[in-house]
């Protein structure tokens, strides 16, 4: 063997490491739900395939605003895809469809058509747990799939989280 050629199978190792990494912390994932049935369009739409983070071996850390997470609501028997707003011991509140959390109006670049009767009374987020909402929040049901609804989403529940993609320029918000 020749000691130029060591490096490359170094290189090699190095690559086939990283690919079983992301294998075992990613999943590919292919939403099975219904346009009619997303609130989070057009982030997440039907036969939509993602990589998305297992989050049986997470605890949460890595969770951050605007990130997606599919979580299961057993009294629906589903699994339902939506958006964190805040994390554990935020306070988070609506008013008149504007998100404040810790106070604060909350950059929320991927929420449509926010409904000015939307009201939320402030929560402190429980540790270990997520509120989420959904980006089509005026859309009928849309709101039974959300923390407006569950109240927060203990991490246990979230099974992947995805990185929200970049909005496409050039489309305006409602």
């Amino acid at each position: 063997m020749k000691p130029e050629s060591t490096p490359f199978y170094g290189v090699g190792v190095a690559l086939l490491l990283a690919a079983a990494w992301f294998l075992d912390n990613y999943e590919g994932y292919r939403f099975p739900e219904p346009d009619s049935q997303q609130f989070c369009q057009p982030q997440v739409s039907q036969d939509q395939f993602r990589w998305g983070r297992v989050m049986a071996l997470d605890d949460g850390s890595h969770l951050e605003p605007n990130v997606l997470v599919r979580y299961k609501v057993p009294r629906l028997r589903k699994e339902v895809t939506s958006r964190v707003i805040a994390l554990e011991g935020q306070r988070v509140r609506i008013d008149e469809g504007k998100v404040y959390v810790d106070g604060k109006p909350f950059a929320d670049p991927y929420a449509r058509a926010r409904g000015k009767a939307d009201y939320f009374p402030e929560l402190v987020v429980p540790a270990g747990s997520v509120f989420v909402l959904n980006d089509q929040r005026m859309r009928q049901g849309a709101d039974r799939m959300d923390s407006r609804s569950l109240g927060p989403i203990p991490l246990r529940a979230i099974s992947l989280c995805f990185a929200p993609r970049e909005r496409k320029s050039g489309r305006r918000r409602r």
